[in-house]
């Protein structure tokens, strides 16, 4: 945060930097033609993989947040409705170090602390829209996820909005 003077931003899906767009139009003062030239192939090839890998780890993220109000759903019924099987989707979460329990962790941590501070929801309806039967479960698994109450979280959420 020091170096670069700007917020950081952790547990994201994807690592960026982001630069104002009069930083990336100055001259290059010291290029290597001839190095860009020959890495340009590579490292287009890599920009088009990452982003197709990168759209279907989203696309996933999303399915599993539509779903989440009704329950989890399994990697059988994300992998059928993306036309993949079960080996091909646990594979691809694989290439990004992802296993699906941890991403539907996440896409259920991510949720409840938006439902927490940006709504006026009790917590026994986030932890149902967050997929959990019991509203005590939600509690424990929110302490694990910030170490605070849910009710704690939102308190102090609002008194610095």
């Amino acid at each position: 945060k020091h170096v670069f003077q700007c917020p950081l931003y952790f547990n994201q899906p994807t690592n960026r930097i982001l630069f104002p767009l009069q930083t990336l139009q100055m001259p290059v003062v010291h290029g290597n033609e001839r190095l860009y030239k020959a890495l340009e192939p590579y490292l287009e090839r890599e920009r088009e993989e990452r982003s197709v890998s990168n759209a279907l780890l989203a696309q996933v993220t999303r399915m599993i947040a539509a779903e989440m109000s009704s329950g989890a759903p399994s990697l059988d019924e994300i992998g059928a409705q993306l036309n993949l099987s079960r080996r091909t989707l646990q594979r691809r979460l694989k290439e990004h170090g992802i296993e699906y329990s941890a991403l539907v962790e996440d896409v259920r941590r991510e949720l409840a602390l938006a439902y927490i501070k940006d709504s006026d929801y009790s917590m026994t309806e986030i932890s149902l829209l967050v997929g959990y039967a019991e509203s005590g479960s939600f509690t424990r698994a929110f302490r694990r996820w910030t170490g605070h109450s849910p009710q704690q979280y939102r308190s102090s959420h609002r008194a610095n909005s």
